[in-house]
């Protein structure tokens, strides 16, 4: 039985299931949220609450994947006084971004402690100083806490992929959390951008012990179970999206002209095209190469700046 689901799990096909599930849904919830705008000019708390519901709606849908399509199995390392608050106050969560589904785990772990919702730049999609500014206001005002994150993978497997998690196969990590009050973090910027080396040169030997040892160190590990939410939502969306959907592919094969098919069978391809393409974005091999070439850039000007005074002289 169970080679027969994770073969099934394995299926071209069914990925694309997956993708159209995600893609509809999506479609469905930004209309959703489109409309729900008529409610911004009477309450905007009642209008974030709701695009709150939708986000959770629709990125929950990773959080299944994690959690029962892979069966993904995280160790968390935290004091039992900071997990008590996870979930229960605002915060400003720092996660390392060393492995390509890093991200993915620390979304498990946050739908664990009801914290997943729709993660935003604090200034929005348009950055000038007067955001920048109410930004930093509010966070003095209502965020208390900020949450350090490191998570880590096993040494003595290969680094997982987001694609072995879409396969359905079993990933394993363990994370490790601190969390710090935001008065006990100096203000000044020389002081605080001390305090922000040392906590990533902390986070750096986290890592470093944990793939010499398996393990993090100084803190108990505390088992979170997981919630039957994000399931749910999943259930409901296969079944939202797939019913008509199969109707109609039913309709496509025993009743439609050739031409149909035809049409059909491109959206099919350009789907699956589009698939592989957004899974290859979250391959840490394909990542922005901005920063290396404007290093190189630089490093090319510099000799051509050498060569020149060379010249002079």
């Amino acid at each position: 039985m169970a080679g027969w689901w994770s073969w099934f799990k394995s299926l071209t096909v069914v990925h694309l299931i997956m993708s159209y599930i995600y893609l509809s849904s999506g479609i469905l919830v930004s209309f959703l949220m489109l409309v729900g705008m008529v409610i911004w000019p009477f309450s905007k708390t009642l209008y974030r609450k709701f695009v709150y519901f939708l986000s959770y709606a629709q990125w929950s849908q990773f959080s299944f994947i994690a959690h029962w399509w892979s069966n993904a199995d995280c160790k968390l390392y935290i004091s039992p006084e900071d997990q008590r608050m996870l979930g229960k106050e605002h915060c400003v969560c720092m996660v390392n971004h060393t492995y390509e589904i890093d991200w993915l785990m620390a979304w498990m772990m946050a739908e664990r402690h009801g914290m997943l919702g729709l993660l935003l730049f604090p200034e929005g999609t348009r950055w000038t100083p007067e955001k920048h500014a109410a930004c930093q206001r509010i966070a003095k005002e209502k965020v208390p806490t900020v949450v350090d994150l490191t998570v880590g993978f096993p040494a003595n497997q290969p680094e997982p992929t987001f694609m072995d998690v879409v396969a359905g196969k079993k990933v394993t990590c363990s994370m490790i959390a601190r969390r710090y009050a935001i008065s006990d973090i100096p203000s000044s910027e020389e002081e605080c951008g001390q305090w922000l080396r040392d906590l990533y040169k902390r986070k750096d030997n986290d890592l470093i012990h944990y793939k010499e040892t398996g393990e993090f160190e100084g803190l108990p590990v505390i088992d979170i179970p997981r919630r039957y939410y994000d399931v749910c939502w999943y259930i409901f969306w296969t079944i939202f999206m797939c019913v008509p959907l199969f109707q109609y592919l039913t309709y496509v094969i025993l009743a439609a002209s050739m031409v149909h098919k035809l049409i059909m069978a491109a959206i099919i391809v350009a789907l699956m095209t589009f698939m592989k393409m957004m899974i290859r974005f979250t391959e840490v091999k394909h990542g922005t190469s901005y920063g290396l070439e404007h290093k190189k850039s630089s490093n090319q000007e510099g000799q051509t700046q050498t060569t020149s005074d060379k010249k002079l002289q």
